[in-house]
């Protein structure tokens, strides 16, 4: 992810709620469809933090970026976000990568 774009995530991350309740499915929250460079299909807010999928996946697979500044956790897989693979971009950034 470029400086350009990571500065255009962080102003969306400013603007969400970066936590869903405990027990509750994830509910997505209103971001722009292009943030960046990046299509953005859909965001949740996550337990510390927001997840972003991004409009044309990785091959058959989800992928995306992830704001969590304290790391992934293994409650982020659920259901429908299963087996998620994270890469490190930085900071508090990730890419991630998830089957179905």
């Amino acid at each position: 992810m470029l400086k350009r774009e990571l500065a255009a995530f962080e102003r969306v991350v400013a603007t969400l709620p970066t936590t869903s309740p405990v027990g509750v499915e994830w509910s997505s929250v209103p971001v722009p469809s292009r943030i960046g460079a990046y299509r953005i299909r859909a965001a949740y807010p996550v337990p510390g933090g927001v997840v972003f999928y991004e409009a044309n996946g990785f091959m058959i697979d989800d992928a995306g970026f992830a704001y969590l500044p304290d790391g992934p956790t293994p409650d982020l897989e659920t259901p429908d976000f299963e087996s998620p693979a994270f890469k490190h971009l930085g900071g508090p950034w990730y890419s991630w990568t998830a089957s179905w």
